[in-house]
């Protein structure tokens, strides 16, 4: 009997052992496919990071248009919003973490997000089908006049 009782433990003890392999297996290949998936076409985190910066950029352009109907100019930099109330917080940067462009013209204003690579240009293609969001985005006056439409 005693015989019997050993050759049991190793049994069930092997049988958990085949149990995690195909567990492990099976999770790390899903794993691994999500993490491709993430990693090759980046669109969800883009797409993230495009509406995010859209809101932000939206936010400005209402805080600023406040300050012209109470002021009658728009502000001469982000940070008089903040100091004039319009804003609680200004955004520190964009979705991809670039800071925002500002400039304020007679009676116009102009903000600009330089996209995900950080650097002026390219015009998005009309219309966008899809890819990174390496052009920029533009408001001028609170309205969007560039930006790649959502997929």
């Amino acid at each position: 009997m005693r015989d019997e009782r050993g050759a049991s433990l190793i049994a069930l003890l092997l049988a958990l052992v085949i149990v995690a392999l195909a567990l492990w297996l099976i999770i790390s290949r899903t794993a691994d496919i999500r993490i491709d998936a993430l990693a090759g076409a980046g669109a969800p985190l883009d797409e993230t990071k495009r509406q995010r910066t859209i809101a932000d950029m939206q936010a400005i352009g209402r805080a600023n248009a406040l300050m012209r109907a109470d002021t009658g100019s728009y502000a001469g930099s982000l940070a008089d919003l903040e100091d004039g109330g319009y804003l609680e917080k200004v955004p520190a940067a964009d979705g991809w973490g670039n800071g925002f462009v500002y400039v304020m013209g007679s009676g116009s204003f102009e903000l600009t997000s330089l996209g995900a690579d950080g650097a002026a240009g390219p015009t998005p293609p009309s219309p966008w089908t899809g890819g990174s969001h390496v052009c920029d985005l533009i408001m001028l006056n609170g309205q969007i006049v560039q930006a790649p439409a959502s997929r």
